[in-house]
C-alpha cells in the first residue's frame, strides 16, 4: 500500500467513525448514513478523495 492509499484509507476511517457517531445522534439520517445507499456510499467515497486531495495540496505531500 502507498502512501496515498494508506491516508487515504485513514481518513475514509475517520469519517466513517464521524458516520456512525452523527447516526446515534441524530436517528432520522439512519437510513441515509447505514451504508445500505449505493449512491450515499459513492458520495462520501467522492469526499474522501477530495478531503485528501485537499491535504496534499496544502501541503505539498507527495503521494507518489
Amino acid at each position: 500500500m502507498n502512501q496515498f492509499e494508506y491516508y487515504y484509507q485513514w481518513k475514509i476511517d475517520d469519517l466513517m467513525k464521524l458516520e456512525e457517531a452523527v447516526s446515534e445522534e441524530s436517528s432520522h439520517l439512519n437510513d441515509t448514513l447505514s451504508g445500505r445507499d449505493p449512491d450515499v456510499e459513492r458520495l462520501n467515497e467522492e469526499i474522501y478523495l477530495e478531503i485528501v486531495n485537499d491535504v496534499k495540496e496544502e501541503y505539498g505531500i507527495n503521494f507518489i
